[in-house]
């Protein structure tokens, strides 16, 4: 019963240090469900509902490990928020389902043996450990009503975790016989959770390190203001952008290059596909619109010193920086078949209105 106290306390009691987009766990909840396990597996001869909730236990294991390590390396950090709502929300509904059939199986306890385990106590804390849950769900993005509730729901799960403290106490001392023959009939019981932690440890230093490469292949950027975000997964080639009214993603794009404006709200990209040469581009995150920067054939034909037959193997347009939220400064190179005729340079092109303002051949 011990256990069970031990993992309910890593389970409702919460502590997370948030770095940039990594969230780390202080009292990591995937521990408190293998500690959790481990208890069951003492005390289920006692009651079915132990037994039942076990596999259950079990899926919250796994699924709190990987949420885990999905929160250090962040990537939950490229809007996923609704997801991560509905989530947390399944994960509390399931967790507070897992305390009610233990509550249960300890009023079966009682009734069985006839001893008082102040379960009706228990219950009772079970069912504003419950509402004060859902309230807090409610309310909680809406300062200060949010965090007052955060506090309050703290304080409730402090009282759970004491009403059930109370109950495991009162558990032992009414059974120290019971407890000292199972200890001695538990014994292979006990090897096959041993075993089943084993696994369990090893499963999650492999989706540690599995996470870790790929986290190593995403790189995320940020707009100033952090109200703007894009994503390149170098392993996939994917290239994911969240502006202000949606997400979308670009795949087989290859060595991207971004530079955000002063104002944070445009970014210039610099990519590369499968089938194009090297292209120059804007983002309006906030219109959610793509603007591409001029190419040869319109600098061609505004600019008559640009005007030859020349054969490009490669058109190479690159964005050097931002003079300001209106205008780039930005490369172009175009070798050519032709000795002699290969061009290159720089110019200054205003993107409010899409016009070059000034042109340098080198």
């Amino acid at each position: 019963m011990n256990k069970i106290t031990i993992g309910m306390l890593l389970v409702f009691l919460n502590f997370n240090l948030d770095i940039n987009a990594t969230r780390i766990g202080l009292i990591p909840s995937f521990l408190g469900y293998l500690i959790m396990l481990i208890g069951l597996g003492e005390i289920g001869r006692f009651s079915g509902r132990f037994s039942k909730i076990r596999p259950l236990v079990t899926v919250m294991f796994a699924y709190s490990t990987v949420l885990y390590f999905m929160d250090i390396y962040g990537l939950w950090a490229v809007d996923m928020r609704f997801l991560i709502i509905a989530l947390s929300l399944i994960f509390v509904i399931m967790s507070l389902y897992v305390a009610h059939s233990i509550v249960m199986g300890i009023k079966d306890i009682e009734a069985l043996w006839g001893v008082e385990l102040d379960s009706d106590k228990l219950y009772y804390a079970w069912q504003v450990l419950v509402l004060f849950n859902f309230i807090v769900y409610v309310v909680f993005h809406i300062p200060p009503i949010g965090t007052l509730f955060v506090i309050i729901g703290f304080i409730v799960g402090v009282y759970y975790l004491a009403a059930f403290d109370r109950t495991a106490k009162l558990f032992y001392a009414n059974y120290p016989a019971i407890e000292s023959s199972f200890n001695n009939d538990g014994r292979n019981g006990r090897r096959k959770l041993m075993l089943f932690a084993v696994i369990a440890i090893v499963t999650v230093i492999a989706g540690f390190y599995y996470i870790r490469g790929y986290n190593l292949t995403e790189q995320r950027f940020i707009s100033p203001s952090g109200e703007f975000r894009l994503s390149y997964n170098a392993r996939e080639r994917t290239l994911t952008m969240r502006g202000a009214n949606r997400r979308w993603t670009e795949s087989d794009i290859y060595d991207p290059h971004f530079i955000w404006s002063p104002c944070g709200q445009l970014v210039a990209q610099n990519i590369t596909g499968p089938h194009w040469n090297r292209q120059a581009r804007v983002i309006d995150f906030n219109d959610d619109v793509t603007i591409i920067a001029p190419c040869k054939n319109f600098m061609q034909i505004y600019f008559e010193e640009m005007r030859t037959e020349i054969i490009c193997n490669r058109e190479h347009v690159e964005i050097i920086e931002w003079i300001d939220s209106e205008h780039l400064l930005m490369e172009f190179s175009w070798p050519s078949n032709i000795p002699g005729q290969d061009l290159s340079g720089w110019f200054i092109w205003h993107l409010g209105t899409w016009t070059i303002t000034e042109l340098v051949i080198t």
